[in-house]
């Protein structure tokens, strides 16, 4: 199946410096829970696994684990998970590691959060930016000014740290989110990325065996297109901090 994921997408070389000039750290998190976080990260690993551009990291700081969990699966499912999945639960430990796991791996994305945590915070101040999933309802983006809140402190100590937010597992035909993306473009501190995460089942069906939406069998074409525009807005955006900053 990973053979087929890769015959229907665009393969980038291994380790091409025009794609990643310099080692990328993205923490995907929200201090809310429930906005598919998980769904994100574990997705933005396999989409870069699958196109070989760079050698992936994965650390899970969640207490839930559901994303070592998913590596798991991946792993006994398919064998070799084409990624490095890393759980670090204590903010101690991934302050000692994290930098560490980032030096050898051209891409590191963190699943952090779900609540206010120390290792949520302490993600912050090690990544380069940060993805913050929302739910499409406006007591998501009420609660996103506590999460504006510990970037601009983080910000303080990591100037670099980039910040984005965009609509997850959204109904986009209701008025609300709707609503929600125009409460978005007005966010202090965060861009807000147009690329909303529909609420599909590909999502849900390929996590149960430890695969992403790009390799979904029957092929979910709505899904694979949102993570596409998802992740081209996202790493235009970080490829160019990361060309200034190499």
């Amino acid at each position: 199946m990973r053979e087929d994921a890769m015959a229907q997408l665009p393969i980038l070389k291994l380790h091409d410096p025009t794609f990643l000039p310099a080692p990328v750290t993205i923490t995907v998190g929200n201090i809310k829970g429930g906005v598919g976080k998980t769904t994100l990260a574990t997705n933005l690993a396999v989409w870069a696994a699958i196109r070989r551009f760079a050698k992936t990291a994965l650390i899970d700081t969640d207490a839930q684990q559901s994303a070592a969990t998913f590596a798991n699966m991946r792993a006994e499912t398919l064998g070799d998970p084409l990624f490095t999945c890393v759980s670090i639960l204590n903010a101690e430990a991934l302050k000692v590691h994290a930098r560490r796991i980032a030096a050898d791996h051209a891409l590191t994305i963190i699943d952090a959060g779900g609540r206010d945590t120390a290792t949520l915070r302490l993600a912050l101040l090690i990544s380069d930016a940060v993805l913050i999933p929302l739910g499409p309802r406006a007591y998501d983006v009420w609660a996103l000014q506590q999460m504006v809140d510990l970037i601009a402190q983080a910000r303080a100590y990591n100037q670099r740290l980039q910040a984005f937010a965009v609509l997850s597992m959204a109904d986009l035909r209701g008025a609300e989110s709707r609503d929600v993306a125009r409460m978005l473009a007005d966010l202090n501190g965060v861009e807000f990325l147009d690329t909303p995460i529909r609420k599909r089942s590909a999502w849900f069906r390929t996590a149960a065996d430890g695969k992403g939406v790009v390799e979904a069998k029957p092929r979910d074409n709505g899904a694979i297109e949102d993570l596409e525009a998802l992740t081209g807005a996202l790493f235009e955006r970080v490829r160019a901090s990361a060309r200034v900053c190499a």
